[in-house]
């Protein structure tokens, strides 16, 4: 306990560990400009005590002056720090790192950080809420919320984490779109060293679209293997493409770690069924597989084994395929006549002779 007196300062009497704690408990909420403001007063009362220093004035008193000032102007310094890292990542999540890496069956805790006083939301793998009674996520995923003047923090716990629980956590402002922070989680199991998120095992595409098929490592060191089987095909594969890795040549498979493996302009040449695998690199673990089937819809036209530029009288093969439709296709050609084309629909079971 601390007396000290001064023709320009009343009477008082402070407990000082009682007023060190309650200045750093009020610190840690206190806005940034009340801060500034205060630590501003002490510098100037702790000038003007040592100017017009008296008998009567402890030197321990003003030393405990200096030190709460310069704890104020520390504390301020490290405000302005987490201020200016928070807005540029508009918000931060910790741990501050673009992904994190842990074993199955470790508890993994992320918290978010915004300056503000809005609403904290969460977005996670689809596992996690499209089937909870498998993923059991209302036992094993738990958030808290905090906030105070000027922050507002959530913290996410996901126990006895799986390595379907894979993929990006991010958190938002549901009021400010913009303001949003995520990070990817590799969930590592070798005898998951590949999953497909979503668990889907059917994938329907059109021709001609840039396809992702969400098969995805569980650690970035998994190395993947994609290959075609014989469980769906239309016609019959030769042995050498059955053996063939379709991520290392064409056609243009690519592999993505966090979207899954990715496709350009699919074709109907890729309907079938597939296995994607994976296993740790340099390592002589069992590759863990995942099996898919993709159907693509619409219309293929080839000449078969035909000249590129026939002549007149020559024979030439068509070969039209539909996939996915209900009625077999209808075959046409156009016309010419007084300058424009007419499609003309052909009548199968009365062609047109070679004469017409």
């Amino acid at each position: 306990m601390y007396r000290y007196g001064h023709r320009n300062c009343r009477i008082q009497t402070i407990r000082v560990t009682a007023a060190a704690a309650a200045a750093v408990n009020w610190m840690w909420g206190a806005r940034l400009d009340v801060i500034v403001h205060s630590a501003n007063e002490l510098l100037r009362i702790e000038s003007k005590m040592v100017k017009h220093r008296s008998n009567s004035f402890s030197s321990s008193r003003e030393q405990f002056v200096r030190v709460i000032a310069l704890l104020l102007i520390t504390t301020f310094d490290n405000c302005l720090l987490r201020a200016s890292e928070l807005n540029k990542n508009n918000g931060i999540m910790l741990p501050n790192r673009p992904q994190q890496i842990v074993n199955s069956a470790a508890n993994v805790t992320i918290t978010c950080i915004f300056i503000h006083s809005a609403e904290i939301k969460w977005i996670y793998p689809e596992y996690l809420f499209k089937t909870p009674e498998i993923s059991m996520s209302d036992k094993r995923l738990n958030f808290t919320y905090e906030k105070n003047e000027t922050h507002v923090s959530s913290t996410m716990t996901l126990l006895k984490a799986r390595a379907r629980d894979t993929g990006y956590y991010e958190c938002y402002l549901p009021l400010f779109g913009e303001l949003r922070v995520k990070q990817y989680l590799y969930v590592f199991n070798k005898r998951e060293a590949v999953y497909k998120d979503g668990n889907q095992e059917r994938f329907v595409f059109e021709k001609g679209e840039d396809v992702t098929v969400p098969c995805k490592p569980t650690h970035p060191n998994v190395v993947m293997s994609l290959k075609r089987t014989t469980q769906l095909v239309v016609g019959s594969l030769p042995p050498e493409e059955l053996q063939r890795e379709l991520l290392s040549g064409p056609p243009s498979w690519s592999r993505q770690p966090t979207k899954g493996l990715t496709l350009r302009q699919v074709t109907l040449d890729h309907f079938g069924s597939y296995v994607c695998s994976g296993k740790m690199r340099n390592t002589t673990d069992k590759a863990a597989n995942e099996r898919f089937k993709m159907i693509v819809s619409g219309l293929d036209l080839k000449r078969n084994n035909s000249l590129r530029n026939p002549v007149a009288g020559s024979d030439v093969t068509l070969i039209c395929r539909a996939y996915v439709f209900t009625s077999p296709p209808t075959w046409g050609y156009y016309q010419t006549t007084n300058d424009a084309e007419e499609l003309i629909y052909i009548n199968e079971s009365d062609p047109p002779s070679a004469e017409n």
